[in-house]
């Protein structure tokens, strides 16, 4: 009787690899197509996981990234429609929904505790996540034209309207 073949375990770098990207791709797709509370959950739960996962693989999280000009841009860009909430008396909401612009690059900052091929793979879901999104909108703006005959649908912010997106985030 021979002995049932064992798995092995799997690596301790592994299952970071595996949530982290599991992670990104929930929180790229919600991206694409405009899930606002998956989004916000999913930066969330990828800062937690990056804090625990890079003690984890002895890759600590670099207080510098605070620094970087990007993050910097986003923050500078938060503040600035922090105060005109404030100024303007605008709805709370409207800070709550860019609140993304601050925590996105903060939870991209844990990226590099993954592999050069997950990033790939990551990337290659979110670029098609984006162009799935770009088609259904693109199928709903020919179909409203096939409707009516007017070429509105096919413009800026009535493209995205299926999605309730924002046009200048579908667009970049």
């Amino acid at each position: 009787m021979s002995p049932e073949p064992t798995v092995p375990p799997m690596s301790a770098n592994r299952v970071p690899q595996l949530v982290l990207s599991f992670l990104y791709a929930i929180f790229f797709l919600s991206l694409a197509f405009t899930f606002r509370a998956i989004s916000s959950i999913s930066i969330g739960l990828l800062i937690i996981a990056t804090l625990v996962f890079h003690r984890r693989l002895n890759r600590p999280f670099s207080p510098s990234f605070f620094l970087h000009p990007f993050f910097l841009g986003c923050l500078v860009l938060f503040i600035s429609l922090a105060a005109s909430v404030l100024v303007h008396r605008l709805p709370f909401s409207q800070l709550e929904r860019h609140a993304g612009l601050v925590l996105a690059p903060l939870a991209w900052a844990g990226s590099h505790s993954l592999d050069k091929s997950a990033r790939r793979k990551i990337a290659l879901f979110f670029i098609l996540a984006t162009a799935a999104s770009a088609l259904v909108c693109l199928a709903a703006a020919l179909i409203r034209f096939l409707q009516t005959g007017e070429g509105n649908p096919f413009f800026y912010h009535q493209l995205v309207s299926p999605l309730d997106g924002h046009a200048v985030y579908q667009s970049a």
